[in-house]
């Protein structure tokens, strides 16, 4: 039957809702930040320093979450930190005091990781017993690029001193001992594990031929020099077998941090920091278990993901779902909250406008039938005729209408009042 109509037409605003959502998901898809990397830079130090043996670790706790990070051997903290501000690497481990202010607005802290103690050793018969009696003296100061030198040089300048006002005897840290040894070297800036062999040996040597400064202007220091802490190595704390050392000594310490390019995508930021608590979370001879890492002791600007993650903890998604599939899901979390906000003002609106849909047809058919009725009151057969056969074709289609169940009362009036209009005409 040529007449059958249906509801299609009804159901065209959930089609319209439909396509303006998924408009609504492909814009507010624009706006979401892309996939986190797979892979990362990270600078270490140099080989057999612990800047690169802490890197390794690093890299090989991230390796379990499916982030493969490469290694890469440098110079030190300096080095570090122009390799990231120049866009080469994507995290590094940085000495407290060794960025720039030009370097800071591209650099962004992750987390601070452990006190690195200022170790200064004197020949014993010289007379120096602080910082400022050094000028004169040969005094290795640090390798180029090393966050030693960077302190060094900051620690001498506060006591008015410059690189010119000491004999530059710079060597590497394994070298220093033979340096002093072989009469080289009157003293040594040492920034370093105080547990490593040579500050072992180093203070070993402090019973007879070296000293050990005792940094009595510690506080004065740490006011000018914001990034540096007041620490003291207690007698016997780093060999209580050997009593080193044997006396204490109060130390100036830079803070170890690990600092990433500003861009660093967030996602991986929490990732990081649970990366460096599992390699520094247990403390050492400076920190009691727990108290790295922190968001304290930087001097560099905090980013936006780590001090969420220190304020909040760690976001339930990532606590418990593999980070691949942890960080699609946060993505798409995302996503909802334009959806809904576009969604739920055009449900409101849809009743209304499917409303009005159903009763324009209604309107329709009442129009129709009303032409249809005025051509039956005519004499003319022209116009008598035509009207008829319509009149047969709305019955049909009324007939096999289909609407809503609320409008099916309004059906049923509709084909009485055909039925009225064609029993009227046969009279």
């Amino acid at each position: 039957m040529s007449g059958k109509s249906t509801t299609h037409g009804a159901s065209r605003p959930w089609v319209l809702v439909l396509v303006l959502t998924l408009a609504g998901f492909a814009l507010a898809l624009s706006f979401v930040k892309p996939a986190p990397p797979e892979r990362l830079v990270l600078a270490g130090g140099p080989a057999g320093g612990a800047y690169h043996r802490f890197a390794e670790a690093f890299a090989s706790r991230l390796a379990g979450d499916g982030i493969t990070v490469e290694v890469l051997e440098t110079k030190g903290s300096v080095d570090n930190v122009a390799r990231l501000a120049a866009g080469d690497v994507d995290l590094g481990y940085v000495q407290g005091g060794t960025v720039r202010d030009d370097q800071r607005p591209v650099l962004a802290g992750v987390a601070a990781l452990y006190p690195e103690p200022v170790l200064v050793f004197v020949r014993r018969e010289l007379p120096a017993v602080r910082t400022a009696d050094l000028g004169g003296l040969r005094v290795s100061l640090g390798e180029p690029g090393s966050g030693t030198r960077a302190v060094a040089q900051a620690l001498l300048g506060e006591c008015g001193l410059g690189t010119s006002d000491v004999i530059d005897a710079s060597r590497p840290t394994a070298e220093l001992l033979d340096g002093f040894e072989a009469g080289a070297l009157d003293a040594a800036f040492v920034v370093v594990d105080p547990t490593t062999e040579v500050v072992r040996e180093l203070l070993a040597r402090a019973e007879d031929s070296l000293r050990l400064l005792d940094e009595d202007r510690a506080t004065a220091f740490r006011r000018h020099l914001p990034y540096l802490r007041e620490v003291e190595l207690s007698e016997g704390l780093v060999d209580p077998a050997r009593d080193l050392p044997s006396r204490p000594a109060r130390l100036l310490a830079p803070t170890a941090m690990l600092v990433s390019r500003a861009e660093l995508h967030p996602a991986l930021v929490p990732l990081c920091i649970e990366a460096a608590r599992a390699v520094h979370g247990d403390g050492g001879l400076l920190a009691d278990p727990g108290d790295f890492p922190s968001p304290v002791g930087l001097d560099v600007p905090l980013s936006k993901a780590a001090a969420k993650y220190f304020r909040d903890g760690p976001n339930v998604l990532y606590r418990t779902l593999p980070f691949p599939v942890a960080a699609v899901v946060d993505r798409l979390w995302i996503l909802l909250l334009p959806l809904v906000t576009l969604l739920f003002p055009l449900l409101k609106i849809v009743p209304p406008v499917f409303r009005w849909r159903v009763r324009s047809r209604f309107f329709r058919w009442y129009a129709e039938l009303r032409e249809i009725e005025d051509g039956l009151r005519s004499d003319d057969e022209a116009e008598s005729v035509p009207a008829r056969e319509r009149l047969a074709r709305l019955e049909d289609d009324l007939v096999w209408a289909s609407v809503p169940a609320s409008y099916t009362d309004a059906l049923f009036h509709l084909r009485e009042h055909a039925a009225y209009v064609r029993a009227h005409a046969d009279d």
